[in-house]
């Protein structure tokens, strides 16, 4: 019987990082993509470094001009920015006396959340200081005098690079148009209590007065999506797995069975390559609603330590605030604290953000845990990625993807969606649960056989999905998977890219752009649908559009007119036949996206020969090849 499915198959990177005489230790995931990137974000950095010197001037970043282009900075496509404004942007020496990048290491205590809703990637952040030399790896290059600063971040798989100028927002405006220079009369004064050091800054800022690095990185995260607003609101883990390149997996609370297995196997791991983060999230949770016992809810916390003394178990836990901490048990100034205790744990009263929780206690008021395992110079990456229709109702497809592998050992099989946070506002009318199963493909009497390995069946709509073994035998494996669509309400990318029109052709040329990048990976697309080339269409003015449309009437008369003069008693058929193909037409980028979402299996192993291909429908290929 002929196969009802084929393959298409694209080389992939497994280059492995340099190892060191002693053991490695959790880094950067390794991919072709990382090295390409940092090679290509230091060249950028030092072209623009020497440009900007033989011009005499600073870096101005036209891609993300924080001070010209004010509105798509902070507004995503369809969200507008609906929080206080800032009060102006300007350059890292006019808002610092004496600044650094970064003062005495990179560290959690840095940490400060501004006026934005980033708390989850500020709390990722946070974890991550706890793994030497990550942020290092992740800051590639700067030229501080003329304020260009390159970084790079892990995104669907591949690292990319980020480049920035070094203007930053701050929160209070000028002297002359202040209503508090009402209060403070003298302008040097005003300057100097709210327009210098870090305290005067409007989004995230550092808690030492001089420290750069955390603003300027923030701002690049912030750029790869488009804007502050499309950062607001996520998981942590996430957040890591961008910093890290590393694997994250929402475990909740109720469904964990031995809490003493728990610590044992998971939080005893804590900064060797594993990070956690934990939110409380209940039915009447308000958005950062306080508890009266001092936790915040639908608020990211990073766990920084997990510590057992005297047979005692704590949590270190920080709120990126870096402020407002836990009041119970163990809480700065409770009867729990003797100077043997504060000696122990290392622990200095003060309201900083970080505290201490006793286990039970933590397992008593958080309900969600993301737990992010990091990846050493040992490990390679496999992935790919196409485009899949889903249906409804929902339904297992066997076979979507294939992964093999020719030695045994320990593997974390990841299924993923493009992340829709780099192309908010296109996001369409629908959203997509992720589910899989991973069953072994092996040789019987009747033919080929299939064992059950392991499945993820909650219904979970984030980005990724992912199954980790300790021991995957050496085989070929097939990942079977259900996507659940929901509808959300949101208009379609057509009605979005139509709508926006032309009042923002920046905006809607970053979007759409990022909208292709995060599809042109999918195997199966082969540019079938480009975006920009559909947005293109609704950005004429309307005077162009009459002359197309006239031009497009015209066409049809003669085309037929002259069917008639061939074949008259045809001209009905024609005609309706044109009808069907014109509304064909119309509604061709309409079916090209509608329940269609782009998906991707990777897959982490300790094996250079490890292979993972898509499967691809034939009657998609036929179609494609028929264009």
């Amino acid at each position: 019987m002929a196969p009802t499915k084929t393959t298409k198959t694209k080389p992939h990177g497994r280059t492995r990082l340099a190892s060191d005489a002693a053991p490695p230790k959790p880094s950067l995931i390794s991919t072709e993509s990382l090295a390409t990137a940092i090679a290509r974000c230091k060249d950028e950095v030092a072209e623009i470094a020497a440009e900007c010197r033989a011009n005499n001037r600073v870096f101005r970043d036209i891609e993300f001009d924080i001070a010209g282009n004010e509105y798509d900075c902070l507004s995503s496509l369809t969200d507008l920015w609906d929080s206080t404004t800032p009060g102006g942007a300007l350059r890292v020496r006019q808002i610092f006396k004496d600044p650094i990048f970064c003062d005495d290491g990179f560290d959690a205590g840095d940490i400060q959340q501004g006026t934005t809703g980033n708390c989850w990637f500020l709390a990722a952040l946070a974890s991550v200081c706890s793994v030497p030399r990550v942020i290092e790896n992740i800051c590639v290059a700067r030229d501080e005098k003329v304020g260009v600063y390159g970084f790079i971040f892990f995104k669907d798989g591949e690292w990319q690079h980020v480049i920035i100028d070094d203007q930053l927002y701050v929160t209070h405006t000028d002297f002359d148009h202040a209503y508090e220079s009402y209060i403070i009369s003298d302008k040097a004064k005003y300057k100097e209590l709210l327009r210098t050091g870090s305290q005067a800054l409007f989004f995230g800022k550092s808690s030492s007065a001089r420290e750069t690095w955390l603003p300027l990185l923030e701002k690049a995260y912030t750029k790869l999506h488009g804007d502050y607003k499309s950062v607001e609101g996520g998981f942590t883990g996430e957040g890591i797995e961008d910093l890290t390149g590393g694997v994250s997996t929402k475990v909740l609370m109720t469904d964990i069975l031995n809490y003493d297995r728990f610590w044992a196997e998971e939080f005893s791991r804590t900064n060797v390559d594993t990070l956690f983060s934990a939110y409380i999230i209940k039915k009447n949770s308000g958005l950062e609603s306080r508890s009266d016992n001092g936790l915040v809810h639908l608020h990211a916390y990073s766990i920084l330590k997990a510590v057992e003394v005297n047979g005692t178990r704590f949590l270190m836990i920080r709120n990126p605030w870096g402020q407002h901490e836990w009041n119970g048990r163990w809480s700065d100034g409770s009867k729990e604290w003797t100077p043997e205790w504060m000696a122990a744990l290392d622990h200095k009263f003060g309201d900083d953000g970080a505290f201490w929780m006793q286990y039970e206690d933590f397992i008593e008021e958080f309900t969600e845990i993301d737990r992010t395992r990091l990846y050493d110079a040992t490990w390679f990456v496999n992935q790919e990625w196409m485009e899949y229709r889903s249906a409804w109702p929902a339904a297992w497809d066997q076979r979507v993807f294939q992964f093999s592998l020719s030695t045994d050992g320990p593997a974390n099989i990841v299924l993923a969606k493009a992340d829709e946070r780099y192309f908010h506002g296109l996001e369409g009318p629908f959203e997509y649960g992720l589910r899989m199963e991973v069953h072994k493909v092996g040789n019987g009497d009747d033919g080929e056989t299939r064992s059950f390995v392991g499945r993820f069946v909650r219904n979970y709509y984030g980005r990724s999905i992912s199954l980790e073994f300790p021991h995957l035998a050496a085989g070929t494996y097939d990942v079977d998977l259900m996507i659940v669509r929901t509808s959300t309400g949101n208009d379609s990318v057509q009605d979005v890219v139509s709508d926006v029109g032309a009042a923002r052709p920046d905006k809607l040329l970053q979007i759409c752009q990022n909208f292709n990048d995060s599809r042109a990976k999918a195997v199966n697309l082969n540019g079938a649908f480009d975006l920009l080339a559909f947005a293109s269409g609704t950005q004429s003015t309307a005077y162009e559009q009459q002359i197309a449309h006239v031009a497009k009437i015209n066409a049809k008369m003669q085309a037929k007119m002259q069917a008639a003069a061939e074949k008259a008693e045809n001209d009905d058929g024609e005609e309706d036949e044109d009808d069907e193909e014109e509304e064909d037409d119309e509604d061709d980028g309409e079916d090209k996206l509608s329940g269609a979402v782009v998906i991707g299996l990777r897959i982490y192993t300790k094996d250079a020969s490890a292979t993972v291909v898509a499967f691809v429908e034939n009657d998609v290929e036929a179609a494609e090849d028929d264009e």
